[in-house]
């Protein structure tokens, strides 16, 4: 990274703390929570997603009647 920007440039990023070097790795903190919060909103959306699939699902009297199932697939199967 001293190469594409600089190590004068590189060293004032890091006195202001909005990158942090570790080893030869590099944190950048507001990426690193971006990340976190937009993983947690995802995670959140994915528990809602699979609550509202299975409310809409066991709440539905058709899927949980098999015979209805059995029912609408003998009058496809009829009408061929």
């Amino acid at each position: 990274m001293s190469r594409r920007i600089g190590q004068d440039s590189l060293d004032v990023l890091i006195d202001e703390g909005m990158i942090e070097k570790k080893d030869n790795q590099i944190n950048i903190k507001f990426l690193d929570s971006q990340y976190k919060e937009r993983k947690e909103q995802y995670l959140k959306r994915v528990e809602a997603a699979k609550r509202s699939k299975k409310k809409t699902t066991f709440s539905d009297p058709i899927h949980k009647n098999t015979d209805s199932l059995k029912k609408f697939l003998t009058t496809i199967n009829d009408t061929k």
